[in-house]
């Protein structure tokens, strides 16, 4: 089962392609943040279903930059995150994500760059615990 951890972890991996000298941190660090950095959260995922599991949920990428920003280098670093996450997320070596919505760009007012990615998947339920019938012998009688 996929979950918020496994795609944060996703996208901290694929930061971490094209910026290895940068920080990544998630919500899950509460202070001690370096500048020039990233902050990865997960916004309000909600899922339904039984027998298929639907999930939507927001990401959002901040990005830190270090001193004085420049706007150059804040347009430099939305090119490169639109790069990396135009098309697929890899999450797992058999699940990837596409996205059904373009990638929403933000420019706050402390000179951050926000991006928020809007996420919207499927995956079967998991089946109850049990033994598996790995194979089955038949025979038949003629009477």
């Amino acid at each position: 089962m996929i979950g918020e951890l496994q795609i944060v972890a996703a996208i901290t991996a694929k930061l971490k392609t094209r910026y290895p000298d940068i920080p990544v941190y998630t919500a899950n660090t509460k202070e001690g943040f370096a500048k020039e950095c990233f902050f990865i959260e997960a916004v309000d995922p909600k899922s339904s279903g039984e027998e298929m599991r639907e999930t939507e949920m927001s990401v959002r990428v901040t990005y830190f930059p270090i001193g004085r920003y420049t706007m150059k280098r804040l347009w430099e670093v939305r090119a490169v995150l639109t790069e990396l996450f135009l098309n697929v997320l890899k999450v797992t070596d058999d699940f990837f994500i596409t996205y059904e919505e373009p990638m929403e760009f933000t420019y706050t007012t402390t000179g951050n760059l926000e991006m928020l990615m809007k996420i919207h998947y499927f995956e079967d339920s998991p089946e109850e615990d049990g033994d598996m019938l790995e194979e089955l012998e038949v025979t038949v009688r003629e009477e």
